[in-house]
């Protein structure tokens, strides 16, 4: 019995001895300043406010920028007296010109919507947000369902079949009427002004359905009006149609729809990926600024805190003492989140 009881007394004595080093250690790795406990709290290095590093350019001025330049290509275009212009359907049975017309109009949608943002900005206009959003919705449509999909169908078909074989798409013919920088804006420079605003500007996306069916739905468009230039004039709008059978020339359509339905798709998931990424990267920011480190149990060590584990801790409110309290809808994994919080004073 009074082996048991001394051995009780021994634990004891190691369990004061290491309670008595950890509460040394702790109050080491405070900091130095005489605050109360709450008080207290790791000063982090400066973050700035938002996830990104700013732009050498603002996006508005790259906007205008791009849409100046594709009326440029626009009209010089148009200025051109080429033998295919004065047939029946005149430019518009050209997707690349087709192109064309559907980016000029976007950029100059998003350029009509940075104006009317700056001059909305700090009113309390309700009928002036409604327009704006409207705008904004009829931006993103066009970049995900036409400017991506079509602008990138273009630049990469054109080239494809150019470097193939350049008589079934471009005839050499062409060279003596376009100049090899105008044909390079309206086949090559369209895909990186697509990329630019994609990445300056986040795009809501419609549903998947919904997408896709307009999108093929403005390729069977296409194709129809093809079709029915031909009937007309007896004359394929691309040398390479004048080369394959019907039959090869129907799988070549679906084929055609197929892919541009897959760029929708790209698009979107490049969109996703783009503004996911840096959404959760300025949610890890904005948490490392806002918790209070002063109740980390731990706040000389690295703060690690995945993005799923985010919108759990922003979840939840604050009582009357002003102690942090999450809400009971965190799932099982977020409440085993490794974030120690000191107990209450």
């Amino acid at each position: 019995m009074r082996n048991s009881r001394s051995k009780h007394g021994a634990a004891q004595e190691v369990y004061a001895c290491s309670y008595s080093n950890k509460r040394s250690h702790f109050r080491s790795a405070r900091p130095s300043s005489r605050l109360p406990r709450a008080a207290a709290s790791f000063s982090p290095p400066e973050i700035p406010h938002t996830g990104r590093k700013m732009a050498l350019i603002p996006s508005q001025i790259l906007r205008v920028a791009i849409l100046l330049s594709y009326f440029s290509i626009l009209c010089n275009y148009k200025a051109i007296d080429m033998p295919a212009h004065q047939t029946y359907g005149g430019s518009w049975k050209f997707l690349t010109f087709i192109d064309l017309v559907i980016q000029t109009v976007l950029f100059g949608v998003c350029v009509l919507t940075d104006l009317s943002s700056l001059l909305t900005k700090g009113s309390a206009s309700m009928e002036q947000e409604r327009q704006l959003r409207k705008l904004i919705g009829l931006r993103d449509w066009m970049m995900a369902v036409l400017a991506f999909p079509v602008g990138v169908f273009v630049v990469t078909m054109f080239w494809t079949l150019y470097l193939y074989d350049r008589d079934l798409i471009y005839p050499r013919l062409l060279d003596n009427f376009v100049p090899q920088w105008l044909n390079h804006g309206m086949h090559t420079t369209v895909l990186p002004f697509i990329i630019i605003e994609m990445r300056t500007t986040h795009h809501r996306y419609p549903s998947r359905t919904c997408g896709l069916l307009a999108v093929c739905m403005f390729a069977v468009g296409y194709v129809i009006w093809m079709c029915w230039v031909h009937s007309v004039t007896g004359v394929w709008v691309y040398p390479l149609l004048e080369h394959i059978t019907p039959m090869a020339r129907t799988l070549f359509f679906i084929a055609l729809m197929i892919l541009i339905s897959l760029y929708y798709i790209l698009g979107e998931t490049l969109n996703n990926y783009i503004w996911e990424s840096s959404k959760s990267k300025f949610r890890r920011i904005e948490l490392y600024r806002k918790i209070p480190l002063g109740f980390l149990k731990h706040p000389h060590t690295r703060l690690h805190l995945l993005a799923s584990q985010t919108g759990a801790v922003h979840r939840g409110c604050r009582d009357a003492s002003g102690r942090w309290e999450p809400s009971r809808e965190q799932s099982e994994s977020s409440r085993r989140r490794k974030i120690h919080f000191l107990p209450p004073a």
